[in-house]
Parts: C-alpha cells; sequence; structure tokens
C-alpha cells in the first residue's frame, strides 16, 4: 500500500530540509534584526511568508526568499496595504508560461523605494524622525484622535506629502480598528495609536511575528486605558530608536 503524505506534513518536510537556506537569506539581510526577534517568532515569519507563498503558488526558494525580503521592509501582511496593492496583484496573479512575477515585483517595489523609503532608507528615517517630534506634542497637549493621526501621518513626508482617498481612509481606519482590538487598545488615543502603527510598521502589526514586542507590551497591563497609555509610550520609545538606528547606518 503507496504511504499518503497530507499537505501539512509534506509542508512541514520542505520547511525543515529549506530552513537553513532562508535563515541564511535573512541573516544576510538583516542579521541584528533576526538575531534579535529569536528563533520561534523568526520560524512563524518564515512560516507565514511560505503559506503566502504556497497560497498563491510561488514556488522556488529564491522566489518565497524575495517575498520574505519584502515583508521585512513592508510588514508580513503588506497584501492588505493599499500602498502596496501594485506589488501583491503582480504576486497573486497566475503566471501561465514563463513567470517573471518576482522580477516585475522587484521594479514595482524600487518604485515604492523611491517615493517612500529612499535608496538607504534616508527618507523613512527623515520622515518617521518629523512624525515622532510631531506626535510628541500632539499627545503633549492631549490633542490625538483619528482625524489628527491621519494629518501627522500625511504631513510627516514634508513636499512629498499626498492625500489619501476617501475609500483609502476607510481602509487604514479599520485596518486599525483590527490593531486596536488585537492589541486592546481604547478610546480616540488608542485608535490613534493604531492607526500609526499599521502606517509605519504595515498593515496587521497587532499579529506580525515581526513585531512580538507589541503584543508583549500590551499584556502587561490588565486596564485599557492603562494599556493604550503603556503602549503609545513604549512605541514612540521604540520608533525614536528605530529612527537613530537608520541615522547611525
Amino acid at each position: 500500500m503507496a504511504l499518503v503524505l497530507s499537505p501539512e506534513v509534506i509542508r512541514d518536510i520542505r520547511f525543515e530540509t529549506l530552513f537553513e537556506t532562508y535563515h541564511d537569506m535573512l541573516m544576510r539581510h538583516d542579521k541584528p534584526r533576526f538575531r534579535g526577534l529569536g528563533h520561534a517568532h523568526t520560524e512563524r515569519f518564515m512560516r507565514h511568508a511560505i503559506t503566502y507563498c504556497d497560497t498563491h503558488k510561488i514556488h522556488s526558494v529564491n522566489g518565497i526568499g524575495y517575498v520574505m525580503f519584502l515583508m521585512t521592509y513592508l510588514g508580513s501582511y503588506f497584501y492588505m496595504d493599499f500602498r502596496h496593492r501594485e506589488i501583491s496583484a503582480i504576486l497573486e496573479e497566475p503566471a501561465p508560461g514563463f513567470d517573471n512575477r518576482i522580477d516585475r515585483a522587484r521594479t514595482a517595489f524600487l518604485g515604492f523605494v523611491d517615493s517612500f523609503l529612499g535608496t538607504k532608507m534616508e527618507l523613512y528615517a527623515q520622515d518617521l524622525a518629523r512624525f515622532t517630534t510631531a506626535l510628541e506634542d500632539a499627545i503633549e497637549a492631549d490633542a490625538i484622535g483619528e482625524d489628527e493621526m491621519i494629518a501627522l501621518l500625511l504631513r510627516s513626508h514634508g513636499d512629498r506629502a499626498y492625500r489619501l482617498t476617501p475609500q483609502q481612509r476607510q481602509v487604514m481606519v479599520q485596518n486599525a480598528g483590527s490593531v486596536a482590538n488585537g492589541l486592546g487598545l481604547t478610546g480616540r488615543q488608542g485608535l490613534a495609536l493604531a492607526l500609526g502603527l499599521g502606517y509605519w510598521l504595515g498593515f496587521g502589526v497587532h499579529q506580525d511575528p515581526l513585531y512580538p514586542w507589541l503584543r508583549d507590551k500590551a499584556q502587561e497591563e490588565d486596564d485599557p486605558a492603562a494599556r493604550t497609555e503603556a503602549l503609545t509610550a513604549y512605541a514612540l520609545k521604540r520608533l525614536k530608536r528605530q529612527v537613530a538606528m537608520l541615522k547611525e547606518g
């Protein structure tokens, strides 16, 4: 009688076989980040990326590695974000014949680099620094809610500021609601914080294996209001540290 393996078992065998290959790719890409993330969260991240690739029939090792690369910059759930619609549409469309989706996604990503990140992350660092300064002032003045946060986010790009369509704003707010619920945030400030986190760290950030510190910090407080205050302060601290690290290197 022939032995028939379930898709889950086949997926696990393939993952174990290629784990070191993917792990080496990630360490070459950003060793400090993935060393700090730890084995369990890194494995979770890799499995998430592979599941996405399996869903859309991206099977080559290099193709899966590039999707992991994209996720480190755009967030593990970048395909939920309207800003990355072009990239996700390329990756998710059927690929009859010669499959050049990864090359096309790479070209689309370079467009996002030019407009939002900068070739050495200099635009991202500059804009994030502008945002954290403005956010500190808004928190001190107790003037932070949905409208104020969206205005801060768009102004953070300086001369490159853009407008949101009503539909884009609705998608942002819906994602923020999911983030706030997932982290147990409350009130105007909770929704505002969720908007900011989703904008800078990626949609679905509350479940992103790249950011376990969000869930860990949220679980430290039982009271929703105290949790929101604590996570706001801690997230601001982490974002400012990220700015400093980007400017250093």
